[in-house]
């Protein structure tokens, strides 16, 4: 039997040089931004790090709130320079909060920079590959040696941190959120090695948000040994829009959420913990700014907030809350969004996490353990959670897939 050739409308043909088209779209996709991996800046970026966490070289410290433009002029001079088609409207949704921020407080807040500097951030188009990834989890482990050689090695208590405070400060053990990003990255992309690393590093660091963040995020994940395929991108936009509400709705409402578990406790387990011990002192302080903030909001404030760095400003200049506050920050980051920024500022990132969430599987992670860490921490402002974030997110066409298929599941 004689097979008749294949032509250009032969079907399998057809189906062939597609798939041959796409694998070299791929690969040119990948040579054209191989060029523009800003791995300099990263090294930057990771160095600072270390200075961060070990106490050292600290007048580098500055460097990092740096890292976007680093990132900017590295990728002009590798290649070019891309911007996210939202950026714009960023830029002009923080100049309208900054403007709101100096009429509401009267003077300017640091936070301007932190906000503008991690928008630049996750708006920068660049490509990252894994040793960019393993050059941040190094200088971690690196700066975690130098503490437990130099400054008398680790004191974690998960029960209450504040005896972990005699090791490290705030910001440091702050750093543990961005590792937690390293684990769930390596755990999609099945890097057995530098998730294991990952996760001991986050450990050390004794962040508990951290690491209820991953086993929220893992657990939401389990659902894709149990879903078909063509839903499993709806599942996850529908699963973070919901658990955006009930951890927006935990955050704002943080003091009764505190009373409420410690009250089961007491009762149930007979654990004889308060609200203020169960949140490691964050109660005080959040349940005085809510009562605060009462007899000062209203219909046009609770849609617009109050502008950028409102709640900080406040919390430094209002004796009452100086106080009674545990830390300089609220450590709520849903309830000072929606004071800050309103209904509109809240609904923006929720939209923000639910691109995340559609786009990959990593995406979908990422999104679910920040909105997690969003009801107990401050990692909104924190400059090096978003450049952490993006490092992450921006794998290489050959380490990413956007509609992740069965094999990255």
């Amino acid at each position: 039997m004689i097979t008749p050739p294949l032509t250009s409308n032969t079907p399998i043909n057809r189906r062939m040089v597609a798939k041959t088209m796409n694998a070299a779209r791929t690969k040119y996709t990948y040579k054209k931004f191989a060029n523009a991996t800003p791995l300099v800046t990263i090294s930057i970026f990771a160095f600072c790090l270390v200075t961060i966490i070990a106490d050292v070289f600290i007048f580098f410290r500055p460097l990092y709130n740096a890292i976007p433009m680093f990132i900017i002029v590295e990728c002009w001079i590798k290649s070019k320079v891309e911007f996210n088609k939202y950026f714009i409207l960023l830029l002009l949704l923080w100049a309208f909060w900054c403007s709101l921020a100096l009429i509401t407080s009267g003077q300017f807040n640091s936070e301007f920079i932190f906000v503008i500097m991690s928008i630049a951030t996750v708006s920068i188009a660049f490509r990252t590959r894994q040793s960019a990834i393993q050059i941040l989890l190094a200088a971690q482990v690196m700066a975690l040696i130098l503490l437990a050689t130099t400054r008398g090695g680790f004191d974690i208590n998960f029960a209450s941190q504040y005896s972990y405070r005699a090791t490290q400060s705030d910001t440091e053990s702050s750093i543990g959120l961005a590792s937690a990003l390293i684990f769930l990255t390596a755990y999609s992309r099945k890097w057995p090695k530098t998730m294991a690393i990952a996760f001991i590093v986050t450990l050390l660091f004794g962040k508990r948000i951290a690491l209820v963040g991953i086993i929220v995020a893992l657990t939401a994940d389990s659902a894709k040994y149990f879903l078909p395929l063509p839903i499993i991108t709806r599942y996850r936009v529908v699963t973070i829009i919901a658990y955006c509400a009930i951890a927006a709705a935990i955050g704002v409402f943080a003091s009764t959420f505190y009373t409420w578990i410690a009250d089961y406790l007491n009762q149930y387990w007979r654990a004889n913990v308060s609200p203020n011990y169960l949140s490691s002192g964050r109660y005080s302080g959040i349940s005085s700014f809510t009562n605060f903030m009462i007899p000062r909001n209203n219909i046009i404030h609770t849609i617009i907030g109050h502008g950028t760095g409102f709640t900080d400003s406040m919390l430094s200049k209002a004796v009452s809350l100086r106080q009674s506050v545990t830390y300089k920050l609220l450590h709520d980051d849903w309830l000072r969004m929606l004071t800050d920024y309103g209904l509109i500022g809240t609904i923006l990132m929720v939209i923000f996490l639910s691109v995340l969430a559609k786009k990959s599987r990593l995406g979908f992670l990422i999104a679910m353990y920040t909105a997690t860490i969003f009801t107990s921490d401050n990692a909104m402002t924190y400059t090096f959670y978003w450049i952490t974030l993006a490092i992450c997110l921006n794998l290489s066409p050959r380490e990413i897939n956007k509609l992740d298929n069965r094999k990255f599941l």
